[in-house]
């Protein structure tokens, strides 16, 4: 064929030639990949030995046990979807769209296991919104304990904050940075201090309501909207001294530059 095409007047040019060469060659690569992706789905992607058969669940406690959950909400069946058929990175998109999880990784494990590494948010304080309980990670993402599991019930508390009817899981709250700020602090750097109440009704201070490990007895800590942790210190301070005076205070306005208030 290629001697009759040879014989022609116009094939004797150079660039013809070239470009006759070329297409032949895009087409046998074309048709070698063809080949390959058939095989490969036979091989593979409608392969029966691949059919997802089990999800495992690392990472996070809450979501042990609840694999049909997390398939469900993932768009892939037991006993139905093929391993390589799944999309990972839309499968973790999915994953991570739950409000409660903060990150996911996922991964194939031959020949019928889905493995799911998940971090959840962490519950740092409750608060009440039109009747109903909402929680909050410590970065504002709010939840509510449909999306979660059993949440411990000795966490603190914030009042005093209006949000919209509009809440939704997943939603993102800026006034919750401050409290947030104070409870990270304590969790942090004072565990002899447990934060028990947040209110928020004031615009330029935000009062807390503690007692310490120890003990039971709620003492009262009014904070500004800045610089926490300095002032976390100077509220411990405050109240070693007034333990040591035995002066019965319970109240420490650390609002004032420099120096406590109690009383």
């Amino acid at each position: 064929m290629l001697e009759k095409f040879s014989k022609l007047s116009f094939f004797k040019k150079a660039h013809v030639r070239l470009g006759v060469a070329v297409s032949i060659l895009m087409g046998s690569i074309v048709l070698l990949c063809l080949i390959f992706l058939l095989a490969t789905r036979s091989m593979f992607s409608r392969n029966e030995h691949f059919t997802l058969r089990k999800i495992e669940i690392n990472g996070s406690s809450m979501w042990k046990r609840r694999e049909k959950l997390l398939a469900a909400h993932g768009g892939i069946d037991y006993n139905h979807s093929n391993l390589f058929s799944i999309n990972l990175p839309d499968l973790k998109k999915k994953i991570e769209s739950i409000p409660s999880i903060e990150k996911a990784n996922v991964a194939r494990r031959l020949p019928d296991t889905i493995v799911l590494n998940i971090s959840s948010r962490i519950p740092r304080a409750l608060f009440n919104d039109n009747g109903k309980t909402w929680y909050t990670d410590d970065y504002g993402i709010v939840f509510s304990a449909a999306s979660y599991g059993e949440i411990r019930k000795n966490i603190p508390v914030i009042s005093g904050f209006a949000q919209s009817n509009d809440l939704q899981e997943g939603d993102s709250v800026p006034e919750f940075k401050i409290p947030l700020s104070i409870i990270s602090t304590a969790n942090r750097f004072y565990p002899g201090f447990v934060v028990k109440r947040l209110d928020l009704r004031s615009e330029k201070h935000i009062l807390v309501n503690l007692h310490t490990s120890e003990d039971f007895e709620i003492y009262t800590a009014m904070f500004p909207m800045e610089k926490i942790p300095e002032k976390f210190a100077a509220f411990k301070e405050a109240f070693k001294k007034s333990r040591i005076e035995k002066t019965g205070k319970k109240i420490f306005d650390l609002r004032y530059e420099g120096q406590v208030v109690t009383r």
